[in-house]
């Protein structure tokens, strides 16, 4: 979407920035990815001073960093922050250049630079380390099948 890599840190630095968006931009896209060709692309779509604004607050209050360790108190919180999310089909999925365009039409019809599929699987550049365990198993049952949106995600080690 903001041609920017993937790395860890370019993910959480992305996941700030859409969370920055709004918790309806946010929500939606974690029910429909494609939702976010609806949405303007600024500043890189990175946003990193955006993750430290909850331990600052925290420890402007308590004078505990949120990196200090977590409590029962904290996997309420967790729980009930999860219970108004629905995540779509396949968002546990790490789809490849070949899945893309079917899976996230508008928001490759706005961002991808046309041939830019054929390109990549013309000399077989992929999206992600393929040797890896993770993705290796993520990709084992093939591309996710049309199924009821999921309430509750395990990103692990993706």
């Amino acid at each position: 979407m903001c041609g920017n890599d993937c790395s860890g840190d370019g993910f959480i630095d992305f996941r700030a920035w859409l969370i920055a968006q709004s918790n309806e931009v946010y929500l939606a896209a974690l029910a429909d990815p494609d939702s976010l060709a609806d949405v303007e692309a600024y500043g890189g779509c990175q946003f990193e001073e955006f993750t430290y604004v909850g331990d600052k607050a925290l420890e402007a209050m308590t004078g505990q960093s949120a990196y200090d360790g977590t409590d029962a108190a904290f996997d309420i919180l967790l729980e009930e922050l999860r219970q108004g999310i629905t995540y779509g089909v396949g968002i546990n999925y790490p789809y490849e250049w070949d899945e893309i365009t079917e899976r996230f039409p508008r928001l490759c019809e706005k961002y991808l630079e046309p041939g830019t599929v054929d390109f990549m699987l013309q000399y077989n550049h992929t999206m992600w380390f393929l040797d890896n365990q993770n993705i290796q198993k993520a990709r084992k049952g093939g591309l996710p099948e049309q199924t009821p949106p999921q309430t509750h995600i395990e990103m692990g080690g993706m």
